[in-house]
């Protein structure tokens, strides 16, 4: 019973924001939010070969990455995907496994929506 007092970290609130706005979307809203995924998440295994690889460069270059990504963040069409993206890879960053799987299921689940492919 413990674990219902337990506080939440920015991550894992920031997780729950975006699975409430995932639950309440129009199913064109998360296949569009999957689309976006399958982009972001392409060019980003293309240019740092993996979640790690990113963690191991410099703190410039992931601050780049990290600021070309705000700049999806602030679009309404794309802003649901690059949210979940970027609480990936902030996730991946600050060492907090949990909330990195979890979004990572968010993300796969959006892309099989958005491939048409039943979860």
């Amino acid at each position: 019973m413990l674990w219902l007092f337990r506080k939440k970290s920015p991550t894992q609130k920031a997780l729950s924001r975006l699975q409430r706005q995932c639950r309440t979307a129009q199913t064109s809203d998360l296949i569009g939010a999957g689309l976006v995924i399958d982009v972001l998440h392409s060019s980003f295994i293309k240019e740092f070969g993996s979640i790690s690889d990113f963690c191991n460069r410099s703190r410039s270059e992931q601050d780049g990455y990290m600021s070309r990504l705000a700049k999806l963040q602030g679009h309404g069409k794309t802003k649901l995907g690059a949210d979940l993206m970027g609480l990936w890879v902030i996730a991946a960053q600050i060492d907090d496994v949990d909330t990195q799987c979890k979004a990572a299921e968010v993300m796969a689940l959006l892309s099989r929506q958005a491939n048409g492919v039943k979860p």
